[in-house]
């Protein structure tokens, strides 16, 4: 069960047990907004651990967690003509800064 995310920090279940999650580099991170998402939350699961982060709220994560997001990624296809174009993007658009 995962809990709201307050501030800047995400809420993650047994993030305080995980020391891979203490020891990782941290990164600031924002989940971009978008029209068609109508969930405020997302959830982020990292060897065993779920993170819930608030779209738009900048949040303090785990390398490991960026890494989860860059490799999120939806397949959308586009018909042009009689072909069929398949593209990759990302599920949740989001900034993320090392601190």
């Amino acid at each position: 069960m995962t809990e709201k995310v307050e501030n800047t920090k995400p809420t993650a279940v047994g993030m305080e047990t995980d020391s891979l999650a203490k020891t990782e580099q941290k990164y600031r991170l924002v989940v971009h907004k978008s029209e068609t998402d109508k969930s405020q939350n997302i959830q982020v699961g990292v060897n065993g651990i779920i993170y819930a982060i608030k779209r738009g709220a900048e949040v303090i994560v785990p390398v490991s967690v960026v890494e989860a997001l860059r490799n999120a990624v939806r397949t959308v296809y586009v018909q042009e003509g009689n072909e069929v174009i398949a593209s990759e993007i990302p599920a949740y658009p989001f900034s993320a800064n090392p601190i």
